[in-house]
């Protein structure tokens, strides 16, 4: 009988929301130091910087959503090779069905985060 350990089918669950909620940090520092004097007319292949920097941190936080769902989706997949009857397996099925629903929640608040973010005008 292989035993389980909890610790990265945690992991992997609590994974997505920590980039969602380090995401929503980032963007919203990018966005006011963009709005000093020294930002506003800077441009990055013809985009106002801020918005590139906006753009490429969505990107990146939304890539690293999907790969903190994709470990779990994994866990899953392992722990359900195994028989039923496994305690463990069973805590592990289940944190990484949670996981992949964390996954899903934390790509659609980037996105829905994004919106505002990126359409902002600086004061």
């Amino acid at each position: 009988m292989r035993r389980f350990k909890l610790d990265r089918p945690i992991a992997n669950a609590i994974g997505a929301p920590l980039v969602a909620l380090g995401y929503a940090v980032c963007a919203y520092a990018v966005r006011s130091v963009g709005c000093l004097p020294q930002f506003v007319d800077s441009e990055v292949f013809g985009l106002p910087v801020v918005l590139f920097l906006l753009a490429a941190l969505t990107v990146a936080a939304l890539t690293l959503a999907v790969f903190a769902g994709l470990g779990a989706v994994r866990q899953l997949r392992v722990a359900r090779r195994l028989r039923r009857s496994v305690d463990a397996a069973t805590r592990v099925r289940r944190w990484s069905i949670a996981g992949i629903g964390f996954s899903l929640i934390a790509l659609g608040t980037i996105a829905v985060l994004a919106l505002p973010f990126l359409t902002a005008t600086c004061p």
